[in-house]
C-alpha cells in the first residue's frame, strides 16, 4: 500500500509540476530520488520482508 501511494503521488508530482523552469535540477533530483526511495522500499520487501513471513509461516505450521 505505501510503495503504491507513493508512486501515485510522485506520478502526480511530475504531471502538475512545471517543467518550464531552467534551472530545474534540485526539483528534478527531489523527483528522482523519490522514486529510488519507493522502489527500494518495493524491492526490499520482495526479497526480505516475503519471504520472512513464508518461513515464520512455516515454522508456526510446523508447530501447531
Amino acid at each position: 500500500f505505501t510503495t503504491t501511494s507513493t508512486c501515485c503521488f510522485l506520478l502526480v508530482k511530475i504531471f502538475l509540476f512545471n517543467w518550464s523552469n531552467i534551472d530545474a535540477t534540485y526539483p528534478v533530483m527531489l523527483v528522482l530520488s523519490s522514486f529510488i526511495l519507493s522502489w527500494s522500499e518495493a524491492w526490499f520487501l520482495d526479497f526480505r520482508v516475503v519471504p520472512q513471513e513464508r518461513q515464520a509461516a512455516m515454522y508456526y505450521s510446523r508447530k501447531s
